[in-house]
Parts: structure tokens; sequence; C-alpha cells
């Protein structure tokens, strides 16, 4: 059931390449551009964000950009979301630029945001547990730990964030009605959190091991970046028109 969902929803992109497409690369161009834009207004630039990482401190005139920029991102990645879950679970055909009027966006936005704080209070929950366990287990179980909590995060996360789909397409879907309703297949959207797990795991190895540095290895890191949004919004698209709607998977 689990290879079912996840090849399911790498179907979905692959056999509507072109309105995947027409969803996700006209709101990528605008929001690079707005990057650009953020930074080359407040004179921030790459070597400035290298240095604060390492000092602590960043001019306000970069907390800002820094800011803005991570609010256009996740517009950007709403805007593209709602029109790929409307797109499948509506039949709404996207233009070369995707609708922004009378579409629920900044809804998705804020709920968006509230699963993240939640998401980050889980992370955090985790992160003291394995504290107190890795200890006792050595060097050794640093890799298998991080893999677990990597599974429990994208479990928990495919398992609230139905309730997104359900803005993007103007239905109401409660946090705690999101958990009821995928109760009983929460073992096989645990093997998904798995699969996705492992997946970008091999696709980070495969790409430090093979890609030489440099045009190419940027490339790839964006088009692998790319299939990585889309297989995400294409999952939560699928779970929430199998379990939520009653659709029967292919």
């Amino acid at each position: 059931m689990s290879a079912r969902l996840v090849l399911h929803s790498f179907r979905l992109l692959f056999r509507n390449f072109a309105e995947a497409l027409k969803v996700s690369v006209a709101p990528l161009i605008l929001a690079v551009l707005l990057g650009v834009a953020a930074f080359s207004v407040s004179g921030v630039t790459p070597a400035m964000i290298a240095m604060a990482s390492f000092t602590g401190r960043m001019p306000p005139n970069g907390l800002l950009a820094i800011l803005f920029i991570g609010m256009v991102m996740l517009f950007t990645f709403s805007w593209i979301a709602v029109a790929w879950h409307r797109f499948v679970l509506l039949e709404e055909y996207p233009g070369y630029v995707p609708a922004v009027t009378d579409r629920p966006i900044w809804p998705y936005v804020w709920r968006t945001l509230g699963l993240g704080l939640l998401m980050f209070m889980v992370m955090t929950f985790l992160s003291i547990i394995v504290g107190m366990i890795l200890p006792m287990t050595g060097e050794g179980g640093l890799g298998v730990a991080a893999m677990l909590v990597g599974t429990a995060l994208t479990y928990f996360w495919l398992r609230s964030a139905l309730i997104l789909p359900a803005v993007a397409v103007g239905e109401d879907l409660k946090l705690r009605d999101a958990w009821s309703v995928s109760a009983s297949q929460s073992r096989a959207i645990f093997g998904v959190a798995l699969i996705l797990v492992g997946l970008n795991l091999m696709a980070s190895v495969v790409q430090q091991a093979v890609v030489p540095p440099g045009a190419v290895a940027v490339i790839i890191s964006l088009a692998v970046g790319w299939i990585t949004l889309m297989v995400g919004a294409s999952i939560l698209t699928t779970l929430y028109g199998h379990l939520v709607q009653n659709r029967p998977l292919p």
C-alpha cells in the first residue's frame, strides 16, 4: 500500500508534466526575482550571510531581507500547492501563470505556518528524547537516530497536513479530523514516510558521490528540489483524495 501511494504520486507528476511546469515555473521565477531584489535593496551579500552564520550577528536590514524572502518562498510554495491540488482534485487546469485571484493561497499559508510551529514542537520533543538515548548508543547510532527522527516527523506531517488540500479545494477539515480519517491507514502512511526519507537520503548520497561540483551540480540540485516539492504536494493530494474523498487508487 505504501509503495502504491508513492508510485501514484510520482505518476501524477510525470503524467501531467506540462501542468506541473505551468503551476510551478512562473511562481518560482517570480520568487527568485523578488529575492534578488530584496538582497539588492538591503545591500546584503552571500558573504555577509555566511559570516553571520559564524558570528551570529546580522545587520537589521539583512534580517528584514531574509524574513521577506522567507515569506515570499512560503507564499510561492503555497501558490504552487494550491494550484496543483485544485488541478488534481477539481480538474482545474492552470494557465502559464496559475491563478491567484479567488484562490485560498493566504489561508494555505497560515495553515502551513501553524503546522510548521506544531512540527517544530514535535521535533524539539523528539530531539530531547534522542539526546537522552544517543549517549548510550555511541556514534554508530547517530545515522539511525536521524533516520528515525526524519521518518517520525514526515509521518506526523503527512497525517496532519491533510488539512492543506482541504483548504485548497474550499473544504473544512480540522486537525483532529485529519488524524481520525487517516487512522485506518496509519501503517501505510508510516511506510510512505519511510520511503520518502529513504529516497531523499539516496538522492543526497548520489549527488555527493557522482555529480561533480559546478553548474551541473546546481542544475541537478534545482531539479531534485523541484521534484521533491511537486512529489510532496502530490502525496498530500493522493492521500486526501483516497482517505477523505474515498477515491480508489489505480
